[in-house]
């Protein structure tokens, strides 16, 4: 499915091991969205949390892509040169036929034992 699919490409391509992943349902994820100003139970986007910013839809993935290794962070850049808008709307076109593009499953992979430490429950 599409949340396991963008883990593992994450997990390939943070060579740093400087991200970490939580469930927006999790306790964690759902302190973390009230956070970052959204209700607790909105899993609506994918959102990605710095010290002192958050971002959700196209920007959420194109500043992981950023914290990801070469040449994720070079096309990132590229990426938010176009309008927010017009990746906002490629990022909801995705995300409205996520099952069709990537399959459907009940849960996204949150434990893989050698990549403990990236997960947070």
């Amino acid at each position: 499915n599409m949340c396991n699919s963008g883990v593992n490409f994450i997990l390939d391509w943070d060579h740093g091991r400087n991200l970490r992943f939580a469930a927006l349902q999790s306790p964690t994820g759902q302190a973390l969205l009230e956070r970052c100003g959204r209700r607790s139970d909105d899993i609506s986007s994918i959102v990605y949390v710095e010290p002192e910013a958050c971002s959700i839809k196209s920007d959420a993935i194109l500043s992981i892509a950023q914290a990801c290794s070469l040449p994720l962070p070079a096309l990132a850049t590229l990426a938010f040169l176009l309008p927010a808008e017009l990746r906002d709307a490629a990022y909801d076109a995705v995300a409205q036929n996520r099952y069709r593009f990537f399959g459907q499953s009940n849960q996204c992979r949150m434990s893989d034992d050698s990549f403990a430490d990236r997960f947070i429950a």
